[in-house]
């Protein structure tokens, strides 16, 4: 499952730039986001977009996990030929190109290969096919 959060600049000092989240009238999830400006573009955004992604394995709270235990790694070009098969499985490449909300859609759903490019793949599904980064394909075995 995934969330996503927008934030508005704030305030900032030499060392780091605050954002407020906007909540449209509910409670905040996360409130305010101090961010290091060396992490930031020199032209510092005015707005953000944070996106929440909840492992589907449930655990405790406060309960720990390692690296790896709750996903696969990403295939890559190398790993994934036509005809394979693929699940949709996250978003980590947000942004004005593949917007979380792009995305929701797919997840869970699988699909076949049909061909490779040096950063994702067009994958097959049942309503037609679409590119994904490799950061969202997981190879369906």
């Amino acid at each position: 499952m995934f969330l996503s959060l927008v934030f508005m600049l704030d305030e900032g000092t030499d060392a780091s730039v605050r954002y407020l989240e906007q909540t449209g009238g509910k409670p905040p999830i996360i409130g305010t986001l101090d961010i290091e400006r060396w992490a930031l573009p020199a032209e510092v955004p005015a707005e953000i977009r944070v996106t929440l992604e909840f492992p589907r394995e449930v655990r405790a709270a406060g309960e720990g996990t390692s690296a790896g235990a709750l996903e696969r790694p990403s295939p890559s070009k190398a790993s994934l030929s036509t005809d394979d098969k693929v699940i949709i499985v996250k978003n980590t490449m947000t942004g004005t190109k593949y917007p979380p909300e792009w995305l929701a859609q797919y997840l869970g759903k699988t699909g076949v290969v049909l061909w490779t490019t040096h950063d994702g793949a067009m994958v097959q599904l049942a309503g037609g096919a679409t590119w994904f980064p490799y950061a969202e394909l997981q190879a369906d075995e």
